[in-house]
C-alpha cells in the first residue's frame, strides 16, 4: 500500500517532514482536478489546483478502526487590494498628524507615491480618496492634493454634519447633561479669572443678540458659549466632541426654544438670560448653583428670572 494512504495495521503510516497531521491521522493534499486513481501519487509531485485546496484525512477511534472520511474545502482567496490601501492611507495620515506634511502643502503626485511606496497608483488613489473623506486633504483639479488644517477643530467641523441625523436628536440631551455638567465642575476648579469674565462677556453678547430677534445668528452665539464652556474645562476631548455635535446642537436647541415660547413670547430673551445668569454663578466659582442651571438649559425650557436675582 502507498506510504499516503491508510496506514496498515499495526504499522504507523510514514508522513513527510512538511505534511502536518490531523487528529492522529496522515493528512494528504490532493487537487481538486485529480480523480481518485491519483491519489497515490506522492503529494511532492503534483501540482494543486488553481482554485481550492482540499484536505482529506481519515480520522480513527480508539482502536485505530477507520470511522469517516471529512472533506474541508479551503478556497485559495485572492490578496485583498484594500488591505494595501489601507496600508498606504494610514502611513500618510499618521505623517499628516504629526506636521510631517502641513497644512497648505501638496503631496507627491500620484506616480511618485506609488514609486515610494511599491504599490499600483489605484491603491494610492483609494488612501487618498479616504484621507479626503476625513478632510485631511483635498484635491484641486490639475494642480494635485493638498494638505488640509487636520486640528481637532477642524476635524470635528468635518465630523459634525455626519452625526447631525434625525435619529440622533433623542440622544443629544444626554449627551450633553453629561459632557457640560463635568465641564462646569472643572472649569470652576481650573479656569482662571480672567477667562471667566471673558465668559461672563460672551453671556452678555448673547442676550444682545437675541434683542436682535435672529435665530440663525442666535443659535450660532449659543453654540459658540456652549463650546466656550467645555474649553474652560482645559481638556481637549471635551471641546473636540463637542465640536463634532456642532449641527446637531442647533437642531435640538431649535426644538427647546419652541418649548420655551409656549411660556415666554419672547423665547431668545428668556433663554439667554438664563445663560447669563449660568455665566455669573460661575464666575463666582458656585459650582452648585452652576450645575443646577446648567441642567435647567440643557434639560427644560429656561425659566425666566430677572438678571441679578441669583446674586
Amino acid at each position: 500500500m502507498s506510504s499516503m494512504g491508510t496506514p496498515s495495521k499495526g504499522r504507523p503510516a510514514h508522513r513527510p517532514a512538511w505534511m502536518p497531521a490531523f487528529n492522529g491521522a496522515v493528512v494528504r493534499a490532493e487537487s481538486s482536478r485529480l480523480g481518485p486513481s491519483h491519489g497515490a501519487r506522492r503529494g511532492s509531485q503534483r501540482s494543486l489546483g488553481a482554485a481550492e485546496v482540499v484536505l482529506s484525512c481519515r480520522t480513527t477511534d480508539m482502536r485505530g478502526r477507520p470511522r469517516s472520511r471529512h472533506n474541508v474545502v479551503r478556497p485559495i482567496e485572492k490578496i485583498n487590494r484594500d488591505s494595501v490601501a489601507q496600508q498606504v492611507f494610514s502611513d500618510l495620515m499618521s505623517r499628516i498628524l504629526a506636521g510631517e506634511f502641513e497644512p497648505g502643502v501638496r503631496l507627491p503626485a500620484e506616480h511618485a507615491l506609488s514609486e515610494s511606496y511599491g504599490v499600483s497608483r489605484a491603491s494610492v488613489r483609494a488612501a487618498l480618496q479616504k484621507l479626503a473623506t476625513l478632510g485631511l486633504v483635498e484635491s484641486r483639479v490639475g494642480e494635485g492634493t493638498f494638505v488640509r488644517d487636520s486640528s481637532l477643530e477642524s476635524l470635528s467641523r468635518e465630523v459634525s454634519p455626519l452625526v447631525a441625523r434625525d435619529s440622533m436628536t433623542p440622544h443629544v440631551t444626554e449627551f450633553r447633561e453629561l459632557i457640560e455638567r463635568a465641564s462646569t465642575s472643572l472649569a470652576v476648579e481650573r479656569a482662571s479669572d480672567a477667562e471667566l469674565d471673558r465668559f461672563v462677556e460672551l453671556a452678555d453678547s448673547l442676550l444682545a443678540r437675541a434683542g436682535e430677534h435672529d435665530l440663525g445668528t442666535y443659535l450660532d452665539d449659543d453654540y459658540e458659549f456652549h463650546l466656550a464652556l467645555c474649553k474652560l474645562s482645559h481638556n481637549p476631548l471635551y471641546e473636540w466632541m463637542y465640536g463634532s455635535i456642532r449641527d446637531l446642537f442647533k437642531l435640538r436647541i431649535r426644538s427647546n426654544l419652541d418649548k420655551t415660547a409656549e411660556a415666554y413670547p419672547d423665547a431668545l430673551k428668556a433663554s439667554a438670560q438664563t445663560h447669563q445668569l449660568f455665566a455669573q454663578a460661575l464666575r463666582r466659582r458656585d459650582e452648585a448653583g452652576a450645575l443646577a442651571l446648567i441642567h435647567s438649559i440643557v434639560n427644560l425650557p429656561p425659566s425666566l428670572v430677572e438678571p441679578g436675582a441669583d446674586r
